[in-house]
């Protein structure tokens, strides 16, 4: 049976931290799997869009990925998503897989970095290496992108899981926000240190803009106006090696299940 297996991100425009997640992977897979073909597709109109405008770079979208591959002649294709839950733009990869499989052509999609209980009990053991360092009046608050979709509670276990730790969830675009009252009381804890960190695949435009800059808005003013020391940690959680290897994991454990089936 032809095969092959397509990376699917949101991409992202900042070409340093691309080479430093999403192609990096794409490297490890090739490595992992030297005789698979091995495809991308980024789900953000606006990242395909900007990229192909400014430096020339043609991604395709899930559905016109599993298109082209359909009509090169293959018959099944592994899908990892590189998101960290199933919210909307995980669905879009859904959606294309409705649009173009059939008894000829098979699509298998593989989990995001958050989807089942264990999933969260491996990212909380690389998270807590980070956490593990901190000192007795610092905190590390992740900045997660968010999501009007039902998963956005993925967010909230996270941060629930979190709590016995000096460590917190908060989303750019949902629920659990960053409140004013949240800042005040780390405050009240005697908190002296902040440490933001993106809970990205990507350090992209949300960590560039709306957790790390000057702008009256941003969670580092915001935290300073309070008067915290606040230490920036642009890393997308792609540059961790140990995140790097849950995401095949994942793809690991679809092709192993698919093939004993």
């Amino acid at each position: 049976m032809k095969s092959a297996i397509l990376l699917a991100s949101f991409g992202t425009t900042f070409k340093k931290t691309r080479e430093l997640t999403i192609e990096t992977i794409y490297q490890e897979l090739k490595s992992a799997y030297p005789n698979w073909p091995i495809y991308q597709a980024y789900t953000s109109n606006i990242v395909r869009k900007r990229i192909q405008e400014h430096e020339g770079l043609t991604r395709l979208s899930p559905l016109e990925a599993l298109q082209s591959l359909k009509a090169e002649g293959y018959q099944r294709v592994y899908v990892q998503p590189l998101h960290v839950i199933a919210g909307s733009e995980v669905d879009k990869i859904y959606q294309a897989q409705r649009e173009t499989a059939d008894q000829d052509f098979q699509v298998k999609i593989a989990r995001p970095l958050l989807d089942i209980y264990a999933d969260y009990q491996d990212l909380l053991s690389v998270l807590d290496q980070d956490i593990q360092k901190l000192a007795q009046d610092e905190v590390m608050v992740y900045m997660a992108h968010g999501t009007q979709a039902p998963q956005f509670t993925s967010y909230v276990t996270l941060d629930y899981m979190l709590a016995d730790k000096p460590a917190y969830v908060r989303c750019v675009e949902s629920y659990p926000e960053l409140e004013e009252d949240f800042i005040r009381d780390l405050r009240q804890k005697g908190v002296k240190t902040v440490h933001l960190r993106p809970l990205m695949l990507v350090a992209g435009d949300h960590a560039h803009n709306d957790m790390a800059s000057e702008d009256p808005d941003s969670w580092q003013t915001q935290f300073e106006n309070y008067g915290f020391h606040v230490m920036i940690h642009l890393e997308g959680l792609g540059e961790d090696p140990a995140i790097r290897q849950l995401y095949l994991k994942h793809l690991g454990e679809l092709m192993e299940d698919d093939h004993a089936g």
